[in-house]
C-alpha cells in the first residue's frame, strides 16, 4: 500500500500509487512527462471514501457526522497538496478545515458538524507543485 517507486540512473522512471486493496490508483512514467502537462497524463487525483453516519444516545439525541478516509499519493518531482475546504460558489476558500500530511500515504478525518450552508460548500482541494515543467495547478472535488 502507499508508494512503489522504479528508479533508472538513479532518477524516477515509474511511481505507482497502491491502495489497502492493492489496486492502482495512480501511475506515471517520468519518460512522457517532459513537455506534457500532468493533467494529460493523469484525470484522477481524488482517491478518497466518504461515509455519512448518525449516532442515537439514550435520549434520541442524534448526531449526524461523516468520515473521510483520503489516499494522498506524492511522487516525486511534484508536491501534492490535500486539504478539506469550505468553498464559495466561485471556488474561493472560505475556511481551511484539515491540512492532510503529505508524507503519508493516507489520511482520515472525522467532520461532525455540518458546516455546509447555501453559501459554503466542503471540498478536497488538491495544490501540485510539478519541479518538472514548473507548474502549478489546483484541482477540486466537491463532497456533497
Amino acid at each position: 500500500m502507499g508508494n512503489n517507486i522504479n528508479f533508472l540512473n538513479d532518477r524516477p522512471n515509474k511511481y505507482y500509487f497502491y491502495s489497502l486493496d492493492d489496486d492502482i490508483l495512480f501511475y506515471l512514467n517520468y519518460d512522457s512527462i517532459k513537455g506534457k502537462r500532468l493533467i494529460d497524463l493523469q484525470s484522477n487525483y481524488f482517491f478518497f471514501r466518504k461515509s455519512d453516519y448518525e449516532l442515537t444516545g439514550e435520549n434520541e439525541y442524534q448526531t449526524k457526522g461523516m468520515e473521510l478516509f483520503l489516499y494522498t499519493p506524492n511522487p516525486p518531482k511534484f508536491d501534492f497538496r490535500y486539504s478539506l475546504v469550505l468553498i464559495d460558489s466561485s471556488y474561493k476558500v472560505l475556511l481551511v478545515l484539515k491540512e492532510f500530511d503529505n508524507t503519508l500515504p493516507w489520511s482520515a478525518f472525522d467532520l461532525t458538524k455540518n458546516l455546509e450552508t447555501a453559501n459554503a460548500k466542503l471540498a478536497i482541494k488538491l495544490r501540485i507543485e510539478d519541479s518538472i515543467n514548473d507548474q502549478k495547478m489546483t484541482f477540486w472535488k466537491k463532497l456533497r
